[in-house]
């Protein structure tokens, strides 16, 4: 893998051992949980809460990301504070 910056911009690059078709696919066709997403922002004075809201299209898929989604949501949280902070 190799990635650049420049003003404002990360350019990252890779060389896949399979024809550009496949690779296509696979970045546009992702074999992963299909979920909606909904997130709300709810005024408290100076304050927000942010609600997210993930609904799981299959009962398996939400069985199996149910073990790490809050931890990933709260890591989610704790990146936006931190750039709310900033």
């Amino acid at each position: 893998m190799k990635s650049t910056m420049g003003e404002n911009e990360i350019i990252t690059s890779r060389e896949f051992d399979f024809p550009r078709v496949r690779v296509f696919e696979a970045w546009t066709n992702p074999d992963s949980h299909e979920f909606q997403l909904t997130a709300t922002f709810e005024e408290l004075g100076d304050r927000t809460r942010v609600i997210f809201r993930q609904l799981f299209m299959k009962a398996a898929e939400f069985e199996e990301a149910k073990q790490y989604c809050v931890v990933a949501n709260e890591q989610n949280l704790d990146r936006l504070n931190a750039v709310l902070e900033e």
